[in-house]
């Protein structure tokens, strides 16, 4: 019968994962603050890049005092639910009005998303007191524009955290006592465990299958996840129905327009890739997508097949997505390719480090977590025997 907020965030499977939870005696801006700062605590003081919640105003509050440097959004579905009711009426009455505001909502720059606000407010007479003049005030936590290039993993809302409150419904119900939570938190997290578990196996121990004859795609696939390298297939597809044109050439920069095929792209609005290989090869679009999920897009994948290149360079495979991502500690990258080394099989490598890394967790637990009864992490049984 108390609140129950879970950090959830994604593993390198694009599973929900979680980072921690507590049970609150109420949802004031001082709880929050104090949860904050507990969790901060728990996670040695490394505060998220992004955090992503409901529009509570208290909340809010308490993240901007714990977290200052963090990225603050709120979550897009609340977001899209908020808005069919506050401007239903606006719809009905007037027939451009969502056209207009599209235009608006995605614009790509800061300087054009002002402008095009301005235009919508004075067509549509939207007064101060209406609900999306409040939103504008709020416009940092929710328009695309202020968050170009703000790494996500892909999320824009809270439903991770929500289907783990959905999730835990299978473990606990609102007469389960403090006690028995307890217990049954631990069963919940073994079993999120198991299934990352699971899926390290089959990504580290499978051969990927490709769709193309692309070498960038046979790259990806001894260094990515199942799930997403899944993700990569599918933009590198969607690269071969686009069109590459050079605009100029400043230095060692080169500014081309990718357009999709599809229909009269002669005319169509595409998007821009910068690209250079000056001392390293560098590529950027305004498209932002590796900027915010880490995975390159199709814009770039076009133009990296317009010049011929047969590895993806090494800055765009991000660590978090690759096979070995909670097990590689120093050097290059492993891949799920390696042979037999000194006898080892890679079966057994693998085996080796997931218990290398048991031990490493229970190691550091002991050493920083001593005295500590916390529900984030380790088991009950040795916190027990800590406390003896």
């Amino acid at each position: 019968m108390m609140p129950f907020a879970p950090f959830t965030g994604v593993n390198h499977h694009k599973q929900s994962i979680l980072f921690g939870c507590a049970l609150l005696a109420d949802e004031t801006e001082e709880t929050f603050t104090w949860l904050f700062e507990q969790w901060l605590t728990c996670m040695y003081g490394k505060a998220p890049g992004a955090i992503i919640t409901d529009m509570d105003g208290a909340m809010r509050n308490a993240i901007k005092t714990v977290f200052p440097n963090t990225r603050h959004r709120y979550c897009s579905w609340h977001i899209g639910r908020h808005l069919v009711e506050n401007v239903a009426a606006m719809r009905e009455a007037e027939s451009e009005f969502m056209k207009d505001y599209n235009h608006w909502f995605y614009s790509n720059e800061i300087d054009e998303c002002e402008i095009e606000w301005a235009k919508l407010v004075e067509k549509h007479k939207i007064d101060k007191k209406h609900w999306l003049s409040k939103m504008w005030e709020l416009r940092i936590h929710w328009v695309p524009a202020y968050w170009r290039g703000t790494f996500t993993a892909g999320m824009t809302s809270s439903q991770r955290s929500e289907s783990m409150n959905a999730y835990f419904d299978g473990f606990v119900n609102q007469k389960t006592s403090l006690h028995d939570f307890l217990d049954q938190y631990e069963k919940a997290l073994a079993d999120r465990r198991r299934k990352e578990t699971e899926e390290d196996f089959k990504s580290k121990n499978s051969k990927a299958t490709m769709i193309t004859l692309s070498p960038l795609e046979k790259e990806a696939g001894k260094y990515y996840t199942r799930a997403i390298f899944g993700l990569f297939q599918a933009e590198l597809k969607k690269s071969y129905d686009y069109w590459c044109k050079k605009l100029t050439k400043d230095g060692n920069v080169t500014t081309y327009t990718v357009v999709c095929m599809d229909g009269d792209f002669e005319t169509r609005k595409g998007h821009i890739v910068l690209y250079s290989d000056a001392e390293c090869i560098n590529a950027t679009s305004d498209c932002v997508m590796f900027e915010t999920l880490g995975i390159l897009c199709r814009h770039i994948l076009k133009i990296f097949e317009k010049k011929c290149l047969t590895v993806i360079p090494e800055s765009y495979i991000l660590k978090r997505w690759t096979v070995d991502a909670r097990y590689q500690v120093l050097g290059k990258v492993p891949t799920r390719e390696q042979g037999r080394e000194n006898g080892v099989t890679p079966l057994r490598r693998w085996c080796l480090k997931a218990k290398q890394r048991t031990l490493e967790e229970e190691s550091s637990f002991q050493q920083n977590g001593r005295n500590v009864r916390c529900i984030v992490g380790g088991s009950r049984a040795k916190e027990e025997r800590e406390a003896k």
